[in-house]
């Protein structure tokens, strides 16, 4: 059975405990076996009703998987089902879980409880003038579920600035949202209720140090990294990023790493309006001097960076030149293959490459095709299909493989001039935050 976490506030000494309650169900389970032996061991969902138990079978705000898409409720029972004590066990739960909920929120000294509301959902645990937790949650929508908390003190959002330079797609606007994230697990309330409780009280105890101190390491964490970032030293790329806190470090190539450095640097300016508001015990100016100074010198370093691309990218097409020039030469030299290819190209096969994966079908169309066409011998069939597969083919690859590389040295630079242009444009609007 699901337990509840609970958030008491002692007014004496204005600290916060933490405890778990489990719900009520013997009152619903008992009155439920009850109607199932009255109905021969079974109810349906028109006995629940008639019994003043129409919430618990119209179903209920419960979502039995936080993580899962389409598992936001607990939904209606079947109208023509019939149902034993045993198969409502877990509903029963359930709702008791959903109902016990209720009766806690109204209770006086209780300032916070877990909940498994599904959708979006956002909940203010206001404890007092200088603290205050915002917890919201998006419950049994798959990929979209999510579960955060964030933390304003004195007004003052306490962000994790750490998380933008150590997760590979985490953005500004992100990082700004929440101070702690957790997986949608129902088990990581309890971690929730201790953020919360160790921050509250250390406040409430006077130790405001606790915060100015994780506040100075979350902007050291930012600052020092970009600086590393903006070397853009490929060597570093093996334990550079991950994609969340369960996984591994990301297994990027070189230009990976370029990418996520440029794009990362480019917009780390777009914090300083935030840094700015923390307060003077964490010396907010000298990290933003920190920021201000490494993206100015990493302007013309990126720069250069996108003129050797560039200069990669043209020497990667005249290569690709030289092999399409090669494919023209091949058919020059084999008027027979070019012929051979021009008769079948627009027959049922459609495409010259089917005959690339399936050798049996070639060798009997070029046998048919040569003694049909030019009269040849049948011994020569194995030379003409060696003609017209194994260098077309090699050729073609070739000129594939090349194309490729072409087009992604030009989506290289196009995301590199973009985050050139973001970094020149937060660098210009520095004077607009001034």
């Amino acid at each position: 059975m699901e337990k509840i976490y609970v958030l008491r506030k002692n007014e004496g000494t204005g600290s916060l405990s933490l405890e778990t309650v489990y719900p009520s169900t013997n009152e619903l389970r008992n009155r439920i076996n009850s109607l199932c032996e009255r109905k021969g061991g079974t109810v349906c969902y028109s006995d629940l009703c008639s019994n003043g138990l129409r919430n618990f079978a119209n179903g209920f705000c419960y979502a039995p998987y936080l993580s899962d898409q389409y598992s936001s409720e607990t939904g209606p029972l079947p109208r023509d089902g019939k149902f034993s004590i045993y198969s409502l066990q877990s509903r029963i739960d359930n709702y008791c879980f959903v109902q016990d909920i209720n009766n806690i929120r109204n209770e006086a000294n209780v300032v916070a409880y877990s909940h498994r509301h599904g959708g979006w959902t956002a909940i203010d645990w206001a404890f007092n003038d200088d603290i205050k937790f915002v917890i919201q949650t998006n419950f049994g929508f798959g990929m979209s579920s999510y579960f955060t908390s964030r933390v304003e003190y004195k007004g003052v959002r306490l962000c994790p600035f750490s998380h933008y330079v150590k997760y590979r797609y985490q953005t500004v606007g992100a990082t700004l949202a929440y101070t702690f994230r957790y997986n949608c697990e129902y088990n990581k309330w309890e971690e929730c209720m201790r953020d919360a409780q160790n921050l509250y009280n250390a406040i409430v105890q006077r130790h405001d140090n606790a915060i100015f101190e994780r506040m100075t390491e979350e902007l050291y964490s930012l600052v020092s990294n970009i600086q590393i970032l903006a070397e853009m030293n490929v060597a570093r790329k093996i334990y550079a990023f991950k994609d969340s806190s369960t996984s591994g470090y990301c297994d990027l190539t070189d230009d990976d790493y370029v990418l996520i450095c440029s794009d990362k640097v480019a917009h780390a300016i777009e914090f300083v309006s935030s840094i700015k508001q923390l307060p003077e015990q964490v010396q907010p100016q000298k990290y933003i001097d920190g920021i201000v100074n490494t993206c100015q010198h990493f302007k013309p370093q990126l720069q250069n960076k996108l003129s050797a691309y560039k200069e990669k990218l043209v020497e990667a097409e005249m290569k690709l030149s030289e092999i399409e020039q090669d494919l023209d030469a091949f058919w020059k030299r084999n008027s027979l293959a070019q012929k051979i290819y021009d008769k079948f190209k627009n027959k049922k096969y459609k495409s010259f490459h089917y005959f690339q994966y399936n050798d049996e079908e070639m060798v009997k169309f070029c046998k048919g095709l040569v003694l049909r066409l030019f009269s040849a011998s049948v011994d020569n069939v194995g030379e003409l299909y060696d003609q017209v597969t194994k260098e077309y083919f090699v050729l073609q690859e070739k000129i594939s493989n090349q194309k490729s590389i072409v087009s992604h040295l030009a989506n290289v630079i196009s995301s590199l001039e973009k985050s050139y242009k973001s970094l020149g444009d937060n660098l210009n609007s520095l004077t607009d935050i001034e």
